[in-house]
């Protein structure tokens, strides 16, 4: 792929416009309506799902305002194969690691089947929050909102990218501020936990994007840490084991994330569909189409 440079054009309209857009229909997809049908199975409410799905729409419109494709940052089809390999990769040693533990010390009954839905209403779930959390969230925050912030502050310096991707990640957290008004923080976490978790979750997400440049990674890492009574694709019940397996697990799981990008970036270069971008810029004020 070509590692051309991406000049985001829009200035800052275009993101003032985007943000006040995409809260106006965050404040209505988490709004509870009374009188929408349910969408069976998922039990979510049609017209939040619409109005999710319409974020598409709303990135679509700052991009062409931008003057900037979806390909170039990291979001074509050429790159979920490489993208869904390196995730896959990445939960297959995970478990291996989990199991191995799990089995040296608590033996065989921490195995097994993980998430709280039956087989079938867990793969409806996957295939919903694919496209909800995974791909509207990460398009969303990663694709646009991070790569614009990158073109603003200057990608000259690692600081300056990491100021990007903490706003990206301040403002996901945000995102959910309308859920926690209309429903309440979901399940038994205080409020200063769960913006703990979406904080550092959106770092994550920020990184692997930045260090991969394909959006299908942070996409999929995403919707497995959204699956019921599991994070992630595990088939291991890590919750059981002592504390200094625990302990293990979770380094592991960084050695193995780390591990997971420093292979696919080695491989995206020798295939060539790395790097995806060269320079990313941009300046506050609209840029003149001629």
């Amino acid at each position: 792929m070509s590692s051309e440079t991406v000049s985001f054009d829009g200035g800052l309209r275009t993101l003032v416009g985007f943000l006040l857009m995409t809260v106006a229909a965050l404040v209505l997809s988490r709004y509870q309506w009374p009188l929408v049908p349910t969408v069976p199975i998922i039990d979510v409410d049609v017209l939040a799902l619409l109005i999710d799905l319409s974020l598409l729409g709303i990135v679509w419109w700052a991009l062409k305002w931008e003057r900037v494709s979806f390909e170039t940052l990291g979001i074509s089809t050429t790159l979920v194969v490489p993208g869904v390999a390196a995730v896959v990769g990445f939960y297959v040693a995970l478990n291996l690691v989990a199991a191995t533990l799990a089995l040296t010390t608590i033996g065989t009954r921490a195995l097994g089947y993980q998430w709280t839905v039956p087989p079938l209403q867990a793969g409806i779930t996957f295939v919903y929050l694919l496209v909800v959390a995974g791909v509207v969230e990460e398009v969303v925050f990663r694709g646009y909102l991070q790569s614009k912030l990158v073109a603003l502050l200057g990608d000259d310096s690692r600081v300056r990218i990491g100021l990007a991707v903490l706003g990206a990640s301040v403002l996901f957290v945000l995102s959910h501020a309308p859920r926690v008004l209309f429903s309440g923080v979901p399940g038994s976490q205080s409020l200063i936990g769960y913006g703990t978790i979406l904080l550092l979750s959106g770092l994550v997400f920020g990184m692997l994007y930045e260090l991969t440049e394909n959006l299908t990674i942070p996409v999929l890492v995403h919707t497995a840490g959204n699956m019921p009574g599991t994070i992630g694709f595990l088939f291991v019940d890590v919750g059981a084991l002592p504390g200094w397996a625990t302990i293990t697990y979770l380094i592991s799981q960084l050695a193995l994330l780390g591990l997971t990008v420093a292979v696919y970036r080695r491989w995206g270069r020798g295939q060539g569909f790395m790097p995806v971008w060269g320079r990313r810029t941009g300046t506050a004020e609209l840029q003149s189409s001629d």
